[in-house]
């Protein structure tokens, strides 16, 4: 099990291989650039025989995030959310790796939803890594779980 610790707008995670971060999103809040949810991890956990999965759960539907490639520009997950619709950004910064998560809302509605983010070290026994689940504009990072898989 992965160490969690609270950190500024969110959850660090040390020596963990699964992670969930619950998020409170409000896209309502503001319709232009809804709501967002990071995460950041080290980049070396994607390469290589290394692999990271990653699902985004909204209700009972849910998206896979892919982390394992740079995607510069924000680009829409296929619309399967009710009422939603939920973008990606994966960038790189040195050592780091950033997934951004950003949720609109198409009807109007959505105040302190419940957003899961999941990401899944696989293919190498025994690499962990840390990772930084933060709060972005309208959400808020309400736990995060770090359970051994």
């Amino acid at each position: 099990m992965g160490d969690v610790t609270p950190i500024n707008g969110g959850f660090h995670v040390e020596n963990g291989n699964y992670l969930i971060a619950h998020a409170a999103m409000s896209p309502k809040n503001n319709l232009a650039n809804g709501a967002v949810l990071t995460i950041k991890f080290d980049r070396g956990l994607t390469t290589g025989q290394n692999m990271i999965n990653g699902i985004l759960t909204f209700g009972s539907t849910w998206c896979s995030t892919a982390v394992d490639k740079v995607i510069s520009a924000e680009s829409p997950l296929p619309m399967v959310f009710p009422g939603r619709r939920a973008f990606i950004k994966v960038t790189d910064s040195g050592s780091l790796r950033t997934l951004q998560i950003r949720v609109k809302t198409l009807d109007g509605q959505g105040i302190n939803e419940a957003w899961d983010q999941t990401l899944q070290i696989v293919r190498q026994p025994g690499v962990k890594g840390p990772f930084d689940a933060v709060a972005g504009i309208n959400s808020v990072i309400t736990c995060v779980d770090s359970p051994d898989v």
